[in-house]
């Protein structure tokens, strides 16, 4: 059985350190494959329970400079046709947030914004939002910004609905 998940974030979010945990490959082996100019979606497999075989596709953040929302859902789209081409089916959505960048709130509400133009609110149940890099603060300052995550904008309606 296969099994299709999107990871997504903004760039410096975690995706390749998540998947790199996920697939047992080292941190080195994700990046050496991720620097095609050509190809800003990327699919790593590994398998799990030992008969299910999961497909990670990494998306690229979409905060880049370079990047309109048009070329952003381009890409989302030709990422996810070469799995419905097959007659696969996306399982879900893993979504990773920087917790400890303040600054990245703006680009995840560009994102989540992304990912609900794209889905719908109807999908949220298949995103699984996961914050990375708590660490790097004490514990007043991420009580007081998964407090204001989980309760304004576009988390709190993902939360509410999903």
């Amino acid at each position: 059985k296969d099994v299709y998940i999107a990871v997504m974030g903004a760039t410096g979010s975690g995706k390749t350190f998540f998947i790199s945990r996920c697939t047992g490959q080292p941190i080195t082996a994700i990046k050496n494959n991720t620097n095609d100019p050509e190809n800003d979606v990327h699919s790593f497999k590994f398998f799990w329970n030992k008969c299910i075989r999961v497909h990670m596709i990494e998306f690229p953040g979409l905060e880049k400079a370079y990047y309109s929302d048009q070329k952003a859902l381009k890409n989302i789209a030709h990422g996810l046709s070469n799995i419905y081409a097959n007659k696969k089916r996306l399982s879900g959505i893993v979504y990773l947030h920087r917790f400890s960048s303040a600054g990245s709130e703006s680009t995840d509400r560009r994102s989540l914004g992304v990912l609900r133009a794209l889905y719908g609110s109807q999908s949220f149940q298949a995103i699984t939002l996961v914050t990375s890099y708590w660490g790097l603060m004490d514990e007043a300052t991420w009580t007081g910004r998964e407090k204001r995550l989980a309760d304004t904008g576009l988390w709190a309606e993902m939360l509410a609905n999903g």
